[in-house]
């Protein structure tokens, strides 16, 4: 494909949902975001090859604003994404040196704190590059988590610790929103009967002991609890809650999975001291995406689980970073996507659950949440999608395009 020439389509967009959903942090009726699509074309032809990716920038988790992330979409498509297309297209092309540009690009990324935005090209690009290399998802997916094991080794001291395998519906975690104790009930009944084991609430209100309540009432003998405070909680007021919990629920602490962000805010060192303090398993979320968190995290064996989501990772290529990290340090990983992403990076999250041996699979409920969906079915290669651009048109806030020729440079 030498003489290609590659294309960056950025669709600023806003996707309403079904209905509000509520946390800590507030309450939101639609996500504003980010689609990016990006291509090449062989010279002389018509033949186009595209890659789909997602971004939604929330500034409590990564900092990043939507605004701020399309601002930089340019730049990063020059001096990241190019490169990349230009080796995966060029003569004696080899995969490794493809890979190893799309980790330096993550590595790039995370001391640049521009993660979120750069999880939509690391997906558009991975779903690109199965298409112009011919490579099915799955055997591309093993190539790159072959390539960072190799790349990076593994700590000789590193702790092995066996996790249940997630290739089944049993290890789906269902999301209980900051909803009323009556609608968590019916929700947890609804969850149940689709086979939900591992329950999500989200706690930081005046019902949350009461919610917890319902759910442990309803979602079955086997199943087990995380309480989710989206850093909402001082440690005192974390403290408390718990003490409250398991004052009126006194089996709770025996299927309690994990208390994910407690406390705000919530970096290893506070995360660590709390879970010391309070004597529960502690997860690490919103603040764990870049390099800099993992090597934290990694200090930090008291933060036993690592929750790793694709859209906040540095897309597939950072979460497979993620996820070796955990693993060299001897924590435990649950995989998924923020509730309301799009269909684009709950199968990428899906993708990587196939091959990372995980705790849970959390799902962005994307066909539950939102009204309308911009991605459409499509068979072949790559993660399985194509643009749905009437359904765009109807949510588009903004465009931007910019072409690459080598030889020339960019064209806005």
């Amino acid at each position: 494909m030498t003489g290609s020439s590659f294309q960056l389509e950025v669709f600023h967009r806003r996707s309403p949902f079904r209905f509000p959903v509520r946390h800590a942090h507030g309450e939101r009726s639609a996500n504003e975001g980010l689609v990016i699509r990006i291509s090449s074309v062989v010279q002389d032809t018509a033949h186009r090859i595209f890659g789909l990716g997602e971004s939604l920038p929330r500034f409590y988790v990564t900092g990043e604003t939507v605004d701020g992330s399309r601002a930089h979409c340019q730049a990063l498509f020059e001096k990241l994404a190019v490169p990349v297309m230009v080796a995966a297209t060029s003569d004696g092309r080899r995969l490794d040196a493809v890979i190893d540009l799309l980790i330096d690009a993550w590595s790039t990324v995370s001391s640049s704190k521009q993660l979120a935005v750069w999880s939509a090209f690391d997906v558009a690009l991975f779903d690109w590059l199965s298409k112009v290399l011919d490579l099915p998802a799955e055997r591309l997916l093993c190539e790159m988590r072959s390539r960072i094991q190799s790349r990076y080794g593994h700590d000789s001291d590193a702790r092995q610790v066996p996790q249940s395998s997630t290739n089944n519906d049993l290890a789906r975690r269902a999301t209980i929103p900051m909803i009323s104790p009556w609608l968590a009930a019916i929700l947890t009944i609804g969850y149940r009967s689709f086979g939900f084991r591992h329950f999500k609430v989200k706690v930081g209100d005046s019902r949350s002991v009461q919610r917890v309540g319902i759910v442990f009432r309803f979602m079955g003998p086997r199943a087990d609890v995380t309480l989710d405070a989206n850093q909402g909680y001082s440690a005192a007021q974390a403290h408390h809650f718990l003490l409250q919990l398991f004052q009126q629920y006194g089996h709770m602490r025996e299927r309690l999975a994990a208390f994910e962000d407690p406390v705000g805010p919530s970096d290893a060192e506070s995360l660590a001291v709390f879970g010391r303090d309070a004597g529960v398993v502690v997860m690490a979320d919103e603040v764990l995406s870049g390099e800099e968190s993992c090597h934290a995290f990694s200090r930090c064996p008291e933060v036993s689980i690592w929750n790793i989501r694709v859209g906040k990772c540095g897309g597939i290529t950072g979460a497979l970073m993620a996820v070796d990290q955990a693993f060299r340090a001897g924590a435990r990983v649950a995989l998924g996507a923020l509730v309301g992403e799009d269909r684009v990076l709950d199968a990428s999250a899906k993708l990587i659950s196939n091959h990372v041996s995980s705790l849970w699979v959390e799902e962005s409920f994307s066909r539950l949440v939102l009204a309308r969906s911009v991605f459409r079915s499509e068979r072949g290669r790559g993660l399985g999608f194509e643009l749905d651009e009437r359904v765009m048109r109807s949510q588009l806030i903004g465009f931007q395009t910019f072409r690459f020729f080598p030889g020339q440079g960019l064209v806005v």
